[in-house]
């Protein structure tokens, strides 16, 4: 009997080391062409940072416009080909004794390493499923990772712009928006041969990897850290596993209502989500987060020309244009987010006359949205293209909405629901109140990172020459006053995205989800220089010209007294205790009756997980019959939908029902008239619950009764295999088509027929 716990176990640890093709050869090869950042003269581990740094900024737009020409059959070779010429460099370097292996590693050194593991053996356990004899549990995730291992499997099918996953009336219908991480991890998927999903749980790991490198190379190459760069780097990493208190609020539903949340984070609304939650549900909103923090690092250096030459400067503003056009396509809630840090950013070059700096990010800027112009025109489409509904009706008249809208954060609905209907519902107290309340919220969103900023706080405002800015005879005293007001305004506009602005994209929040990782960057680098000790080069030289009292304020190290130990172990629990639920949720829900309707699964009881392992096991069965070009429909399945796309490396025709997922590319008018004759197959004969329908006219006729009737819709609208379960109401009909003909695979709850 197959392990597929073991199975995706082995594609995780197969894959894992192709990503080099992509995160790590071609870094390498235009750091030692380059020498950005003097790339040649550092040491081998920082060498390996800067390989990860700049691959993160210049890899995801340059494989995503080279996608939009070219096959990932050449793609990937070019990739193969930079790793070739990277390990070629190395030997070469190696029989040239240029550089050496130290047999002994410092113990900080080991430390990173250690940790770094440890994020790769908590990818390992928390994602693959889990097999227990009969039965198969998927991690809570899979609420957003079924949908993304959609966008991967067309990503490996068919490269940049994918084509949407859940739609094809005919032909193919390119996505629209945040594509660029899925194009990217299809490369060593491709180059392993192994399944999408165990590319796209690799790439978990390697997205916690270059958050690591890109805390080490902000402290360092901004932040200004020197000598104790490596124990900033590890306290950095190992902060990672800490958020903030959200353990308490989780306490206190359970003592009072007994209930039981698949992901701790949803006890806000507008959620500050921890770094292993984003990192395991949506890896490439922190790959953006990383992009743009390191690509304002190539920037701040091609402002510096007393350091650079004019060749540099060039090379280094063009790193950060390619990091922020990476970042858009990555997640463009993260990118609004810095571009007004940006924004925020250039007032201030005005107000302390860096009018070549401001310069510089107009001519920045300008590129950006060159790089961008195709990714930016497929995100403003919308779902309805020309003659598909008649002129004046509703479809016709649609428009592409507004990004955001401005709104102050609401108020948790799981928490105090009387005081919070009490506020909201109170005009003056909505604009008098809440924004008090907001306070104690977001302590317990960041818990010891909110100590972090206050500390912060207390440290910056206090020293003399924060003002002194525009003081050119002072270059330390100015270095040191421009990285305060910019990281300052790092965590302004972090928040500001969290705490007044809402997507108006999607029901979901987003845009505060994703947009506040900035602020938590900027709070994750002063954690970890608070606890290493911040004793930068620019403080060095400004302390040296200023009084011992002044010297004692910048070096200390930050104090863990009994409220940052209480709020690092609670922080630390919380984390944890989230991975345990994402892990064991669907197991409790079989075991303990757990519900929740983020996750439909829990919803059959005691049953879900032989149903899950029966549904893998008719998609790996599929998965030997079928080439990865097929067409696979399934039933409306409210249920098991997710779970579908989450085995499924297959194009659907419809694949979230009713919708068709037009959000990420198509008409919604073709989607309705795909509905009327997929519908009828599975036993649907009245239109499912959805989207208006008014406008489509659609008639949906009775079931398809006979295999000769199958068949022949099948050859129209080219569907290669179909997959029924008991959530169909065909399942049930004791004359219907499945028992006409012979399924591939059959057991007491799914059925998989080849149309052929």
């Amino acid at each position: 009997m197959t392990n597929f716990t073991l199975l995706d176990i082995f594609g995780i640890l197969h894959v894992l080391p192709f990503f080099a093709l992509i995160f790590l050869a071609p870094g390498y090869c235009l750091g030692r062409v380059s020498n950005v950042l003097g790339f040649r003269q550092r040491g081998a581990a920082e060498q390996w940072l800067l390989s990860m740094g700049i691959s993160i900024v210049v890899m995801p737009i340059a494989l995503n416009l080279l996608s939009r020409w070219f096959s990932l059959s050449v793609t990937v070779p070019l990739c193969w080909l930079l790793t070739v010429v990277a390990a070629g460099d190395l030997f070469l370097r190696w029989r040239r004794s240029r550089f050496s292996i130290a047999l002994s590693l410092r113990r900080s050194t080991t430390a990173a390493i250690g940790l770094a593991i440890l994020w790769a053996v908590i990818c390992l356990v928390s994602l693959p499923d889990l097999q227990l004899g009969h039965r198969l549990y998927s991690t809570a995730a899979v609420a957003d990772l079924g949908v993304r291992n959609a966008f991967v499997a067309s990503a490996m099918r068919g490269g940049a712009p994918p084509a949407n996953p859940f739609f094809f009336p005919g032909s193919i219908v390119k996505l629209r928006y945040y594509y660029y991480w899925y194009v990217m991890i299809a490369v060593p998927g491709v180059a392993a041969g192994v399944q999408p999903r165990a590319a796209l749980f690799a790439s978990s790991i390697w997205s916690g990897w270059i958050l690591a490198a890109a805390a080490a190379l902000f402290l360092k190459h901004f932040y200004g850290l020197r000598r104790r760069i490596r124990a900033g780097t590890v306290v950095a990493m190992a902060l990672v596993g800490v958020t903030g208190l959200d353990i308490l609020p989780i306490i206190l539903l359970y003592l009072k209502y007994r209930i039981v949340l698949s992901d701790m984070e949803v006890w806000d609304t507008d959620q500050v989500a921890s770094w292993t939650n984003s990192l395991l549900w949506v890896p490439h909103h922190v790959a953006a987060t990383s992009a743009c923090m390191l690509g304002f690092v190539f920037l701040w250096h091609a402002g510096r020309r007393s350091e650079h030459t004019a060749r540099q400067r060039v090379l280094l503003a063009t790193l950060a244009t390619l990091g922020f056009a990476s970042a858009a396509g990555l997640s463009v809630y993260v990118t609004f987010a810095f571009a007004l840090f940006l924004f925020a950013a250039a007032l201030f070059w005005l107000v302390t006359r860096g009018f070549n700096t401001v310069g510089l990010y107009i001519v920045v800027g300008t590129f950006v949205l060159l790089l961008s112009a195709g990714y930016l025109h497929d995100l403003r489409a919308v779902g309805i293209h020309e003659g598909d509904a008649a002129p004046g009706s509703p479809a016709a008249q649609q428009q592409p909405r507004l990004f955001a809208t401005l709104g102050l954060r609401q108020l948790p609905p799981t928490l105090m629901p009387v005081l919070r209907h009490a506020v909201h519902d109170n005009k003056l107290a909505n604009i008098l109140l809440r924004p008090f309340f907001l306070v104690p919220v977001m302590f317990v969103e960041f818990g010891f990172f909110f100590l972090v900023a206050v500390r912060q706080s207390r440290r910056d405002w206090r020293q003399p020459g924060i003002h002194a800015t525009a003081n050119q005879a002072a270059p330390a005293r100015r270095d040191i006053g421009d990285i305060r007001w910019l990281t300052w305004l790092m965590l302004a506009s972090g928040l500001w995205v969290a705490l007044m602005m809402r997507s108006t994209v999607i029901a979901n929040n987003d845009l505060s989800f994703r947009g506040v990782e900035i602020a938590q960057f900027i709070l994750l680098v002063w954690g970890a220089a608070q606890i290493a000790g911040d004793r930068s080069e620019a403080h060095d030289l400004e302390t040296s010209k200023e009084t011992p009292r002044l010297t004692e304020a910048t070096h200390t190290r930050f104090h863990i007294g009994w409220l940052a130990g209480s709020l690092l172990f609670v922080g630390g629990i919380s984390s944890a205790y989230q991975l345990l639920m994402l892990r064991f949720y669907l197991f409790g829900s079989d075991r303990y009756n757990w519900t929740n309707p983020v996750i439909p699964q829990s919803e059959f009881g005691d049953r879900f997980g032989a149903i899950n392992k029966e549904l893998r096991e008719a998609y790996a069965t599929l998965d030997h019959v079928l080439p990865r070009s097929a067409k696979v429909q399934f039933g409306a399945a409210p249920k098991l939908d997710l779970q579908h796309l989450y085995y499924s490396r297959y194009q659907e025709l419809e694949g979230i029902f009713p919708d068709c997922g037009t959000a990420f590319g198509g008409s919604e008018t073709k989607c309705f008239q795909l509905d009327a004759r997929i519908a009828p197959i599975f036993g649907i004969t009245e239109p499912p619950p959805g989207p208006d329908r008014s406008a489509s006219k659609v008639i949906y006729v009775p079931t398809l009764k006979t295999a000769s009737d199958i068949y022949s819709l099948c050859r129209d609208l080219g569907i290669d295999a179909l997959i029924v379960t008991g959530e169909d109401p065909v399942w049930n009909e004791p004359n219907g088509w499945p028992h006409q003909m012979k399924p591939v695979f059959a057991s007491d709850f799914v059925a998989a027929y080849t149309c052929r």
